[in-house]
């Protein structure tokens, strides 16, 4: 049976025709009506020509070359397109990447960056103003416009202490007494030496617990000081209120995060009691977790101290910070007593930012995906843009302070979300969360340990609010990643036994991943190892929109290839195989459940 071309009418006999839409057309009309138009000439690709699409554009192989350098880009294994311009990685990157405010550079995808004061540099270009040493991504403190270290800063800005002379660095417990500041582990009894946490007494110049005066059967000194009328308390960056000083022998000072006494927790991980560590910290808050004792220190510098690696491994799971100063101005790294333990704050990034253990999902056998429905159904009004900087200024002032109140990196984390505030830019939030602070480990912990059911309640609202601005603010739907990625997982062998095919999690924190297969396995490859622990890499098949952001191009660390798996993601489990690998002992593949 012959046929006739459906546009032209021509018989279509021995020539080479096609089928559209139930018609048939010969090769001219079909290339008229049906191919696409080259975005560089605007000419059709005709049947016997090659093309290729790109970003959604069309192109004659002839015709894909770079913008800039005119370089073929046809066999290139990736090229950028911009404003409908295609360009090779090398002149997309500069281009349009930004420069380094100091070098005058371009940051390139590989290079790691920061952002100081709105601008972006090298790592290795951000240097402390007044030695010149480099920052990268440590800590750092500005003033003026200008970045210091710790230490200069401690020399330059912080005051010292009137009994040590040490500089009462930021962060650390300090009272105002008289006019003269000196740490809170300073300002002790002149009779029995130990700290003074709550009412005190002053006589001849020193300071003394009521009951050790009254011991030595000496009165208090009447106080007749109307010129100053009120005392100040300092402690942690923050100043507490004015307390009306009273007409009388007796004086108040904040206890601040001290105790009058050392705590049981404490006295359990200096003697290194695993068990009840074990218990009390099911039910702690990481304020108590990092509780500074009488004696200066904290939980974690004690264990470190003596050298107790699973109790320091427990603390560290748990929040514990290792920022805080002790007495002798020591963090507890500074103590840590073995090599081993040493390696265990180290690895502590490592193992929190690609490699998760159990706490991190919820096992469920049917309905993880009707959960994640219900859960992303009530963040969904925290992501509409006119809420914005309500929510960020409400997280700002009453959620970050109690979440880093023991860490120098809060100036850091609340300068993002003031270039979030300024610019109405939820991006920057997605940036506080991928430096090297506490601040993402901290969170997680909190939403791990978070029940969901109380989802909504007003104690959970600002984590509620940051994870719904994340999840659904329409400003990071370019992000929104869909592939496959890779993840660590270290678990025991009795957790093991719960992970069956068909099984059903839903995630509960923020999960980092890499599209880079070797990055996850170098991150766990790179982990302490353990007894009884089972070296997993996770594989994520992620299908629907906003479970997952692509971050790479916006972490600080560009080579890792971040991709953030947003809390309340339900997977099944297809796929689990065990391998005959040092490093590697189980892969275990997760395929995103269909939107409920």
């Amino acid at each position: 049976m012959t046929k006739d071309c459906s546009s032209c009418g021509i018989r279509l006999r021995n020539s080479t025709y096609y089928s559209e839409d139930g018609n048939w057309y010969c090769t001219n009309c079909y290339d008229i009506r049906f191919r696409p138009t080259c975005t560089k000439c605007h000419q059709k690709i005709k049947s016997d020509q090659k093309g290729l699409k790109s970003n959604n554009t069309n192109w004659h192989n002839d015709c894909f070359n770079c913008a800039r350098c005119n370089k073929s880009l046809v066999h290139l294994s990736s090229s950028y397109t911009k404003n409908d311009q295609p360009y090779c990685s090398n002149c997309y990157q500069m281009k349009f990447l930004p420069k380094c405010n100091e070098c005058g550079e371009t940051i390139k995808f590989d290079d790691r960056s920061v952002t100081f004061r709105g601008n972006e540099l090298h790592t290795q270009c951000f240097k402390c103003s007044s030695c010149r040493i480099t920052l990268g991504t440590q800590i750092y403190y500005e003033h003026n416009g200008n970045s210091y270290c710790r230490k200069c800063d401690n020399e330059k800005f912080c005051p010292k202490c009137s009994q040590c002379n040490v500089p009462i660095s930021r962060g650390i417990n300090y009272s105002k007494i008289d006019g003269s500041i000196m740490h809170s582990t300073c300002f002790t009894c002149f009779t029995c030496g130990n700290t003074i946490g709550g009412k005190y007494r002053e006589k001849y110049g020193h300071y003394y617990h009521p009951y050790c005066d009254d011991k030595s059967n000496t009165s208090a000194k009447t106080l007749i000081e109307s010129p100053k009328p009120t005392i100040k308390v300092k402690s942690n960056k923050e100043t507490s209120d004015d307390f009306t000083r009273p007409k009388s022998t007796y004086r108040q000072t904040s206890a601040s995060s001290k105790v009058s006494e050392i705590s049981e927790f404490y006295n359990a991980c200096r003697d290194n009691n695993i068990d009840f560590v074990k218990r009390k910290l099911k039910t702690m808050t990481i304020e108590e977790i990092n509780q500074i004792e009488p004696n200066g220190s904290t939980a974690l510098h004690v264990a470190s101290y003596r050298g107790h690696e699973e109790i320091v491994d427990l603390l560290l799971e748990n929040g514990a910070s290792h920022m805080i100063t002790n007495r002798y101005q020591n963090t507890p790294l500074d103590e840590a007593k073995t090599e081993r333990i040493r390696k265990l704050f180290h690895n502590r990034r490592k193992k929190t930012r690609f490699i998760s253990d159990f706490v991190e999902w919820i096992i469920s056998t049917d309905n993880a995906d009707f959960q994640s429905n219900i859960f992303l159904k009530k963040l969904e009004t925290y992501g509409k843009d006119f809420d914005l900087n309500q929510m960020i200024i409400h997280i700002k002032e009453n959620y970050l302070p109690k979440l880093l109140k023991y860490s120098l990196d809060l100036q850091i984390i609340e300068e993002y979300f003031d270039l979030a505030i300024k610019g109405k830019d939820p991006l920057q939030l997605l940036k506080a969360y991928t430096t090297d602070t506490e601040f993402y480990s901290s969170l997680n912990i909190n939403l791990a340990k978070l029940h969901l059911e109380n989802l909504t309640e007003k104690e959970n609202l600002d984590q509620v609010y940051f994870i719904g601005i994340i999840a659904h603010h329409p400003k990071l739907d370019q992000l929104s990643f869909t592939g496959t990625i890779y993840r660590g997982m270290i678990i025991n062998n009795d957790n093991f036994k719960q992970y069956k095919i068909g099984t059903k999690i839903l995630t509960k924190t923020f999960s980092s991943a890499s599209k880079n297969r070797n990055i996850a396995f170098r991150f766990l490859n790179e982990n302490i190892e353990k007894h009884c622990q089972l070296n997993v890499i996770c594989i994520y098949q992620i299908r629907n929109n906003r479970t997952a952001l692509d971050i790479e191009h916006i972490s600080i660390f560009k080579d890792e290839e971040e991709v953030l798996i947003l809390p309340f993601s339900a997977f099944k489990i297809i796929d689990i195989q065990t391998k005959d690998h040092k490093s590697i002992q189980v892969e275990i593949t997760l395929k995103e459940c269909e939107p409920w």
